[in-house]
């Protein structure tokens, strides 16, 4: 494993829906990122953040929303993670929204290539993240980069960092893992199938567990592949980094006793109503925060910017209403499972004490008998069988005994008879 990281921020949310991702790199230094990485015994370097246009907030262009900014942000990334791999160094890249990993994963796939190594990527993210130009329903970039590097996109993106002439895509499909998908387009899911990316969606992680599903995205990984990780703050549990539409997955996902039928329906109708709120969310940062923010926009931007808040809010109703639903029916199942505890414990009881019962109704019986031989026993056999409780009676007494006993045995029921003989 290298020790020697380099920390590169990349403050833009150029290829997002909304606006915050560019305070990412300081929100993580804030956290103290190099800090807690040289306490695990690594030497890192922050080479600060790179520089690229400012966000122009523009309707999207054939199918794209600021793809020349877009293009220019990802040569920055490009050459400045490269120039790390060269030096030898571990390069983490800072961002910024999800449109910076094609400049970023170009530039390992070149360093690869140059080196004569495999390359796997796993892609831990909320979303495929695989829409081209005609799939897409809003153009921005940030739902593109894995497309674009599979060959799906616009060359000014495909080729980043290509020689002149060169063709082809910078990864093959197959090299991909993608681990905690929730929310696909469902024309990006048909591409998705068709060109046979390895998904690990949160169904399959709920039903077989993270760390089958990281086994399973490691495996056939040996010493001539280098592994890149990359990571969308969406990944995360919902309730740590949630969307509305995340959050209401979540909760339909942990309603296991929900019908089938049902949840398909509720599916469709929540993607159909919420969908355009999920896609203007960058790393949980909600639609809401960011109202009133734009007042040099026109009154057509501002409506529509306050119907979106107003869908957010019906968002956050519905999110309550089914917490309350939630919390109804586990309150319920705990205590039909409680009572039919108290009923089996109830029912065990009652059985012990059945059992004690039959065991002093038999006693006394053997008792009775003892103390009628006893009564003819001659006094001084009867006082010595008194002081020595252990001594044997007499032949007479014992026949006595024998003869008391075996009619007693033959008055008890069947039952008590046989554990009488037991006994």
């Amino acid at each position: 494993m290298k020790r020697d990281i380099s920390l590169i921020g990349a403050p833009t949310d150029i290829g997002a829906g909304a606006r915050g991702a560019s305070m990412g790199p300081e929100a993580l230094r804030v956290a103290r990122l190099q800090e807690t990485l040289e306490s695990h015994g690594l030497r890192v370097q922050d080479r600060g953040n790179l520089s690229g246009p400012a966000n122009p907030w523009l309707p999207p262009q054939d199918g794209y929303r600021h793809l020349p900014e877009v293009v220019a942000w990802n040569h920055a990334v490009h050459e400045a993670v490269y120039a790390e791999l060269q030096a030898g160094q571990l390069p983490i890249l800072l961002g910024g929204d999800h449109c910076l990993g094609i400049g970023s994963i170009s530039a390992v796939a070149r360093h690869c290539r140059m080196a004569g190594r495999k390359l796997r990527v796993l892609w831990l993210d909320a979303h495929a993240d695989f829409n081209t130009s005609v799939l897409t329903p809003s153009g921005n970039i940030h739902g593109m980069p894995v497309a674009c590097l599979c060959g799906h996109g616009p060359a000014e993106l495909k080729h980043i960092g290509m020689a002149a002439g060169q063709e082809g895509a910078w990864l093959n499909p197959k090299w991909v893992r993608q681990i905690g998908i929730r929310s696909v387009d469902a024309g990006e899911k048909r591409l998705v199938h068709e060109m046979g990316l390895e998904v690990f969606d949160m169904r399959y992680i709920d039903e077989m567990g993270m760390r089958h599903t990281m086994e399973l995205a490691l495996a056939t990984l040996d010493d001539h592949t280098h592994l890149h990780v990359s990571f969308d703050v969406d990944f995360l549990d919902v309730f740590l980094a949630a969307g509305p539409l995340a959050l209401l997955q979540a909760l339909d996902a942990a309603n296991d006793l929900d019908d089938p039928l049902q949840e398909k329906q509720r599916a469709g109708e929540r993607n159909h109503e919420f969908e355009r709120v999920d896609r203007q969310r960058v790393g949980g940062e909600r639609l809401l925060a960011n109202r009133g923010r734009f007042g040099r926009e026109g009154p057509a931007r501002i409506r529509q910017r306050e119907d979106a808040g107003d869908e957010e809010d019906d968002v956050q109703d519905q999110i309550e209403r089914r917490l309350r639903a939630r919390t109804e029916k586990a309150v319920q199942h705990v205590t039909a499972h409680v009572a039919v505890l108290r009923q089996r414990v109830g029912a065990r009881q009652h059985e012990q004490r059945a059992v004690q019962h039959d065991l002093h109704v038999q006693r006394p019986g053997v008792r009775l008998v003892q103390d009628v031989a006893r009564v003819h026993l001659p006094g001084d056999q009867r006082g010595e069988r008194d002081d020595q409780p252990g001594k044997q009676v007499s032949h007479e007494g014992r026949q006595l005994v024998d003869c008391q006993q075996d009619a007693l045995h033959r008055s008890l029921p069947g039952e008590a008879r046989l554990r009488l003989t037991a006994d």
